[in-house]
């Protein structure tokens, strides 16, 4: 199938966005911008270029610098600052004049992106009127590297206006302007149809009756060619109805036109639920708690706290005490009738003991603990409190390796014939990623520093989401929709975290025929959901290397600290054989969101078409080209729109 997809992308544009100023009037489909032509730069900024000197310069539509190089040289030389933020600012004043403005008050910073395994930095500032954030556009990028005397300046680009003000005050509210702009993609709605408002991540959100996601929106500034600067609202509209299924639109916050909209979704051809393990698959573990006071004397022993059951298959009990005072230094014990099985005296409190024989706990009704104070010739200090739990833990003991899944590494068997009916091998070549090295049925080790842990790890709850649920990747079937999650969300689960499911090729051998959508088990789908599932987080951690970070605007659950929180929340959603029930057919797409909303992606079935189309039937789940490629639009969109969706050629 990369064959096919490869001679496809020479018929068919891969992504929906161009350089064409687009007007109202075209098809509702298309993207729009209603500013037509371009602004010439000022002869004061004409100067201010001639004066820097054998440098080349294109201008932007809004008469300010696209892109300024000095091929085989640098824009500027050991310009000073503390970091590369203070010099890209530095610079920016020292060349306010080259942009038209008549200070860099209007910049705030958006990001410092150092550049991966160099001295590299891309510093990105947003421009600003009266507080508001410029969009679509309003972006300057300022790449340096440091040098022994500071920072030379290797090459600006922007997609910033000349100075202005803002024209008129917002009118509409946020639910207002999301209305207009549904209505401009064909999902018509009325403010009665807004059943909840909050706000998250710098947006306005609401609930819409009928839509299953949260609709979005947020006051901007516009900037125009020649009308100065409007006040708008940048709305997001996911609908399963209408003309586009996901969409950015600028309304005028005056009153209420469209003032230009963007697809977000791009296709290879022209937020979510969350599933969590079983109650029956979770570990189990009992906790009791219990609380006592010492004696007065010396080397004194508190009660004995129980007696426990414990039954039959318990792995290990876990005994903790703590007293009220730090200094308290006390000694744990625990037995099994009158028997000391463990003790620990490590320091002062708190003591801990981990009993997890071999062969797991015996079972009785006699189990006790009991606190003490060390007998160190004096009195225990006061007060003599403490509390402590009792947890009896009969989870399943750890298998032999971390997490596991069966997959494709390149993709399933290919065609043997070039035409129908080409006999696709059912051969079962996959092969087991493991995430740390296991001793036998491991092909691969993929464990990295990208992730920070495992695949299927839930780092706000530290413990393993034993589904295709991870920090990177959210994966699940999607057979009633084409575009966005939707039932039967079929994800696999594993109490012990090995993701190895049967692939028959069933699809194929078929030869697609619809006849099989049984859920949880048609088509292969536990395979198909873990190999799209793990694909995702190959390509996360292979770009991560590359510079698609957390401050780069990557897409992960949790950032680590590396970023300010409305920036997480957004692993890629990942829709396995999407359609397959609606019949959506031969294709691949990306549907990115601005930085804390996670992006949609959905692969398709492949079959042939009558008189039009004729590929083998195969699942797009298992092609790592075609999934590359979908989540290249993310990272395209995502770092060359600093965070949010790229506009125009060149995006600053």
């Amino acid at each position: 199938m990369g064959a096919l997809v490869a001679a496809m992308s020479v018929l068919v544009p891969a992504s929906a966005f161009g350089n064409a100023a687009l007007h109202e009037h075209q098809d509702a489909l298309s993207d729009l911008d209603v500013r037509a032509g371009s602004v010439a730069p000022t002869a004061a900024q004409r100067d201010a270029a001639e004066a820097l000197g054998g440098v080349t310069l294109r201008w932007n539509r809004f008469g300010t610098p696209q892109s300024l190089v000095r091929h085989g040289g640098y824009l500027a030389r050991n310009v000073q600052g503390a970091n590369a933020v203070a010099a890209g600012r530095a610079w920016l004043a020292a060349n306010k004049a080259l942009f038209g403005l008549d200070s860099t008050a209007g910049l705030e910073l958006h990001a410092d992106s150092p550049l991966a395994g160099g001295a590299g930095h891309a510093v990105h500032f947003r421009q600003t009127f009266g507080g508001l954030r410029a969009a679509p556009e309003g972006l300057v990028t300022v790449a340096m590297k440091r040098v022994a005397n500071g920072w030379d300046v290797t090459y600006v680009s922007s997609s910033i206006a000349r100075e202005s003000g803002l024209v008129g005050s917002p009118q509409l509210s946020p639910e207002q302007a999301w209305i207009k702009a549904a209505d401009a993609v064909g999902v018509h709605k009325s403010i009665v149809n807004i059943k909840e408002s909050g706000k998250a991540a710098g947006w306005d959100t609401m609930k819409v009756a009928g839509l299953p996601h949260a609709q979005r929106a947020k006051l901007v500034a516009f900037p125009t060619l020649r009308s100065g600067v409007i006040p708008a609202y940048e709305a997001i509209v996911l609908s399963d109805t209408g003309d586009l299924h996901a969409s950015k639109t600028l309304i005028d916050a005056r009153n209420g036109t469209v003032l230009a909209r963007q697809d977000l979704e791009d296709n290879l051809v022209e937020v979510d639920q969350q599933a969590k393990a079983t109650a029956a698959d979770a570990p189990q573990v009992q906790v009791i708690p219990f609380a006592g006071t010492l004696p007065p004397n010396d080397g004194g022993c508190g009660p004995l706290h129980g007696p426990y059951t414990v039954g039959a298959g318990v792995r290990a009990l876990d005994v903790f005490a703590n007293a009220v005072h730090p200094l308290q230094d006390i000694v744990l014990r625990l037995y099994k009738g009158a028997v000391l099985l463990a003790e620990a005296d490590t320091f002062f409190t708190p003591e801990r003991i981990y009993y997890a024989p071999s062969g797991g706990v015996p079972p009785g009704n006699d189990y006790f603990v009991q606190v003490c104070e060390y007998a160190d010739g004096g009195p225990p200090v006061e007060p003599r409190d403490y509390t402590g739990t009792f947890t009896i833990d009969d989870t399943a003991a750890p298998a032999p390796y971390t997490a596991r899944w069966k997959v494709f590494p390149r993709s399933a068997p290919i065609n043997v014939l070039p035409m129908d009916p080409w006999n696709n091998p059912s051969t079962d070549t996959r092969q087991t990623f493991c995430w740390a090295a296991a001793a036998s049925g491991c092909d691969f080790v993929v464990g990295n520093l990208a992730s920070r842990g495992p695949w299927d790890h839930d780092f706000r709850l530290n413990a393993p989401t034993n589904t295709t649920i991870g920090n990177n990747a959210k994966t699940a079937e999607s057979w009633t929709h084409d575009f966005l999650p939707s039932p039967f969300q079929h994800r696999p689960v594993s109490a012990v975290r090995d993701y190895s499911y049967p692939w028959t090729n069933d699809w194929f051998n078929r030869d697609a025929n619809p006849n099989n959508f049984v859920p949880n088990v048609g088509y292969d789908v536990s395979a198909s959901v873990v190999n799209l599932f793990v694909a995702h987080n190959r390509m996360h951690d292979w770009a991560y290397f590359l510079g698609f970070t957390e401050r780069n605007w990557n897409a992960q659950d949790i950032n680590f600290g590396e970023t300010e929180v409305r920036q997480e929340g957004d692993p890629i959603v990942g829709d396995a054989q999407a359609g397959g029930i609606s019949g959506a057919r031969d294709n691949a797409n990306m549907i990115t969101l601005p930085d804390g909303l996670p992006s949609i992606t959905n692969m398709y079935f492949w079959q042939p078409f009558r008189a039009s189309f004729y590929p083998p039937s195969v699942d797009g789940d298992y092609d790592m080209s075609v999934i590359g490629h979908e989540y290249a639009h993310m990272i395209e969109n995502r770092m060359i729109g600093k965070g949010s969706n790229r506009s125009g050629h060149h995006a600053g």
